[in-house]
């Protein structure tokens, strides 16, 4: 999957400059928000990065989630 440079008009306001840029901004799909780690993690393994990114309280601040067969999606449309 490639994705392009998004410029915009003004100077340092590109956006997503490739996967990388997916990586550190993306949680697993299925993981649901604001429920307490213990309790998800009696379900399944939570993973540390999931857990560095939304924080103590599980609080989305993800901007995409990654499904089973490797899409992104945008965490805001849900």
């Amino acid at each position: 999957m490639r994705i392009s440079i998004v410029r915009g008009k003004f100077k340092g306001s590109g956006i997503l400059r490739g996967r990388e840029s997916f990586r550190g901004e993306t949680v697993p799909e299925g993981i649901p928000p604001t429920v307490p780690w213990e309790q998800l993690e009696k379900k399944r393994k939570i993973p540390a990065k999931v857990k560095s990114i939304r924080g103590k309280l599980n609080v989305p601040r993800e901007r995409f989630h990654l499904t089973s067969d490797g899409r992104y999606f945008w965490a805001g449309k849900e």
